[in-house]
C-alpha cells in the first residue's frame, strides 16, 4: 500500500511540493520572528512579558515537547492492535469518547494545523504565567483534578453524587479501552488517561462501544470493526480514571503515594492503602486481597516464595507479612518484618532465600493446597518462580479455568509496541517525509490547507509588525477563535 501511494504521486510533482512546504515554513517562521524582532527596530531583542510568547520562544517550546513525548511515547503508532485480538497490552481510556454529548469529537488532522499551533502557545503562556521569572518551564503539562464526593468533572458534567459502590459506571459514561497507538493517532487531542497494561483485552477504537460514530483513523475502511463491540472486554473503574479500594480519581500531579499494580486484577492500589509494603527489590508481584479471596487455589498455596500479608481488622491495613511454606531442605533466612510505619517502604527488611531443594509433589493428581482453612483475607507478596508452585491438580485447574484465571500457569507476555526509531525528527522533518509517501490528493490538499494557514498567520501579524506591537494572549486567543469559527461556518 506504501510503495503504490508512493509510485501515485510523480518524483516531480513531489519535489515540487516539498519545495513549497519548506518555503511555507520558513516564509511562517520568519513572519513570526519579525514581532519578537522586525528588521525596522533596534538590535536588542523585544522584552516578552508574562502574557506574550516570542517567536523563538514558541519554536523552542515545540523542539523541548516533541522531545518530551518521545522520551515518554518512543514506540511506533502506524497499527492498531485489533486485528492482534484478546491480549495484554498497554492500554488507554477516552475520557471524550465515552462521555455521551451532542457532537463527535473526532478530529481531522488536516482541519486542526490551527489547533496544534494553538495548543503549543497556550503551553508556553501558562508555563510562563507559573514561573515567576518569565522563563519558560518546559515540563509537560500534568492533569489537575480533586477528589470529592461527587463524580469528577472530567468524567461527568453534573454534580452527582457518586455512589459507594467502584463497580457503578458514571452517569451518561460508557467505558471504553484503546490501544496505545489509536491513542496518539486518533485521541491525540482528547481527554486520554493511561491504564498501563491490561489483560485480555481488544482495543475498542472505531467500534460501536465508544459514543462517537468515528472510524479509527488506523483502520477506517474495516467495516467489521465497525459493527463490532468486544463483548469480551472487561471493565472496571479504572476506565473511568478511579484506582483502589478507596476508589479515588487519580490525580498524577498532585499523588505523592506509591502505587502498585495487582498481577491478577490489574488495578492500581495506593501504597498507603494496602500497609505494610516489602521493599522493591524484596518481592516481584503484589495480588490484592480481593482477587486473593475469590481464588482458593491462591489464598491456599503454600510456597517459599509466597507472603502473606497479615492485615489489621480495625486498619484494614497490612501489619505483619509472613512466609506460607519453609522447606525442610532449604535454608530460609525469616526475618519478622513486625509492625512498621507503611511509608518508609525501603527500611522493610526483606526475606532472603539462601538455598533451595526442589518440591518433591510433582504428580498433577496431588492437590498442593494447605489443609488449613482460610479464616481472614490477607494480601499476597510474591517472588521468584512462584508461579510453579501453583497447584496443578485437577480440581485446582478447573476451579482456575472457571474464574478466567488461566494466566496463573502461562507466560504474561504484554504486547509492546515497536520502538520508532524516527522520533529524534522534528515535525517538520517528519512532514516532509510524510508528504513524499501521501497519494497525489492527499498532499495537494496538505499542501493547501498549510498554505492557508500561513496566509492566515501573515494577515494576522502585518499590523503588529507595522504598529511595532508585540503579540498577547488575547490576540492570540482571538485570532484561532476566528478560524475555528470559519470551520463552523463551512462545515
Amino acid at each position: 500500500m506504501e510503495q503504490q501511494k508512493q509510485e501515485s504521486l510523480g518524483s516531480d510533482s513531489a519535489a515540487d511540493l516539498h519545495l513549497s512546504l519548506e518555503n511555507l515554513f520558513e516564509k511562517a517562521t520568519r513572519e513570526l520572528a519579525s514581532v519578537s524582532n522586525p528588521t525596522n527596530l533596534p538590535k536588542e531583542p523585544v522584552q516578552t512579558g508574562d502574557n506574550s510568547l516570542s517567536a523563538p520562544e514558541f519554536l523552542k517550546l515545540q523542539e523541548e515537547l516533541e522531545k518530551e513525548a518521545a522520551r515518554i511515547l518512543p514506540g511506533k503508532f502506524d497499527l492498531c492492535t485489533f486485528d492482534k485480538g484478546y491480549i495484554s497490552q498497554p492500554l488507554y481510556a477516552c475520557l471524550t469518547c465515552s462521555k455521551i454529548k451532542s457532537s463527535s469529537n473526532h478530529q481531522n488532522p488536516l482541519q486542526n494545523n490551527s489547533d496544534i499551533f494553538s495548543s503549543i502557545i497556550k503551553e508556553g503562556l501558562s508555563k510562563k504565567t507559573q514561573d515567576p521569572s518569565g522563563t519558560l518551564n518546559l515540563q509537560p503539562t500534568l492533569e489537575r483534578n480533586l477528589q470529592q464526593s461527587s463524580w469528577n468533572s472530567r468524567i461527568s458534567d453534573t454534580f452527582t453524587e457518586k455512589p459507594s459502590d467502584p463497580n457503578t459506571k458514571p452517569p451518561n459514561f460508557e467505558p471504553a479501552g484503546i490501544c496505545y497507538s489509536c491513542s496518539i493517532s486518533c485521541h491525540s487531542k482528547h481527554d486520554v488517561v493511561e491504564l498501563f497494561s491490561k489483560r485480555n483485552f481488544k482495543c475498542d477504537c472505531g467500534t460501536t462501544k465508544l459514543l462517537h460514530n468515528a472510524p479509527c483513523s488506523l483502520k477506517p475502511n474495516n467495516i467489521q470493526v465497525k459493527s463490532t463491540t468486544n463483548k469480551n472486554n472487561n471493565y472496571n473503574h479504572n476506565f473511568w480514571g478511579y484506582y483502589c479500594r478507596c476508589d479515588t480519581f487519580y490525580d498524577p500531579e498532585s499523588e505523592t503515594r506509591e502505587m502498585i499494580q495487582c498481577f491478577s486484577c490489574n488495578d492500581w492500589f495506593h501504597d498507603s492503602c494496602i500497609g505494610l509494603v516489602p521493599g522493591d527489590d524484596d518481592y516481584d508481584e503484589y495480588i490484592c486481597r480481593s482477587c486473593v479471596s475469590k481464588c482458593s487455589v491462591l489464598a491456599k498455596m503454600s510456597s517459599i516464595n509466597v507472603f502473606k500479608g497479615i492485615i489489621d481488622k480495625n486498619t484494614s491495613k497490612v501489619v505483619d507479612i509472613v512466609q506460607t511454606r519453609i522447606q525442610t531442605n532449604s535454608v530460609i533466612v525469616d526475618a519478622d518484618l513486625g509492625e512498621q510505619d507503611h511509608t518508609d517502604n525501603k527500611n522493610v527488611e526483606s526475606y532472603k532465600i539462601v538455598s533451595g531443594g526442589e518440591d518433591t509433589e510433582t504428580s498433577l493428581d496431588v492437590c498442593k493446597l494447605s489443609d488449613e482453612g482460610i479464616i481472614d483475607e490477607f494480601d499476597m507478596f510474591v517472588v521468584g518462580e512462584w508461579k510453579n508452585d501453583i497447584c496443578k491438580c485437577q480440581k485446582c485447574k478447573n476451579e482456575i479455568q472457571n474464574l478466567g484465571l488461566e494466566f496463573l500457569y502461562n507466560e504474561n507476555n504484554v504486547f509492546v509496541p515497536e520502538v520508532d526509531e524516527t522520533r529524534s525528527e522534528s515535525l517538520y522533518e517528519a512532514g516532509i517525509k510524510e508528504l513524499g509517501r501521501m497519494d497525489r490528493s492527499q498532499a495537494l490538499e496538505g499542501s493547501v490547507a498549510y498554505r492557508e494557514f500561513y496566509d492566515n498567520i501573515k494577515t494576522f501579524l502585518t499590523p503588529f509588525a507595522e504598529n511595532k506591537r508585540t503579540v498577547e494572549a488575547q490576540d492570540i486567543a482571538s485570532f484561532f477563535d476566528g478560524i475555528s469559527s470559519k470551520k463552523h461556518k463551512h462545515s
